[in-house]
């Protein structure tokens, strides 16, 4: 799967401090025979021969992976898949919670039983989530769209709810971890910037920044340097 080739590696790598082989080395023209791919094939002894494994993600991002990365791979994978469908429930549950917040706000019927839906209506976008196709891909072969992508925006989405833009707009800067899905964060930016509402902009600016710079100065230049050239060898 995506994630035992990937994640589980990336992981093992991050557990162990071996990052030099996280990417492709200076002057690479192919992942084929590079040391993540030959860890990968090391680290799973079933894997075919034509497979290569790599790694393209920004080099703080495997320390998610790292406690994963403990257990055999079986084990490792499978334990994935349940933290997905619990982030999953949990996205489910700050939509809801957000979604009776705006109810709310419209009527002052603070009752017990509003409150205690919450929990129940939570359970029934995270039954619809498992039924569609691209969700069930996603947590089957073990890819990071539901944990990199769906809950920072949900959460994002809780916070402008309750007017807390910057905070939302932090929390969006996330999804640099998976880049395609900075998009709808930019619909968001652009919804606020409409309506003359800058603080989302500059959370989202200051995470990214943040983000960025906790990749260069934590790990080190070198291997910030490592990852561009991933990226830039992975386009040709």
């Amino acid at each position: 799967s995506d994630y035992l080739m990937t994640f589980h590696t990336a992981g093992w790598i991050a557990g162990h401090g071996q990052w030099q082989i996280l990417y492709p080395g200076p002057g690479a023209a192919t992942f084929h025979g590079e040391p993540f791919d030959l860890k990968a094939h090391e680290l799973l002894p079933f894997l075919k021969d034509y497979s290569v494994a790599e790694y393209m993600y920004m080099p703080l991002s495997a320390f998610v992976f790292a406690p994963f990365a403990l257990l055999p791979a079986n084990l490792s994978l499978l334990s994935f898949q349940l933290f997905s469908l619990l982030t999953a429930y949990i996205c489910s549950g700050l939509l809801s919670v957000s979604t009776e917040s705006k109810d709310s706000s419209e009527s002052k019927d603070t009752s017990e039983p509003k409150r205690e839906s919450a929990a129940s209506r939570a359970l029934l976008p995270f039954l619809a989530l498992l039924v569609f196709l691209p969700a069930f891909l996603t947590l089957w072969i073990g890819q990071v769209g539901i944990i990199f992508g769906l809950f920072p925006l949900s959460l994002a989405y809780f916070l402008l709810v309750r007017k807390k833009d910057f905070a939302a707009g932090l929390t969006l800067a996330l999804l640099s971890l998976k880049p395609q899905l900075l998009v709808p964060a930019l619909f968001l930016v652009f919804g606020r910037l409409a309506v003359k509402k800058v603080s989302l902009l500059f959370g989202l600016i200051s995470g990214l920044v943040g983000i960025f710079a906790a990749n260069y100065f934590v790990l080190g230049s070198r291997l910030f340097g490592q990852w561009l050239q991933c990226l830039a060898l992975s386009d040709r």
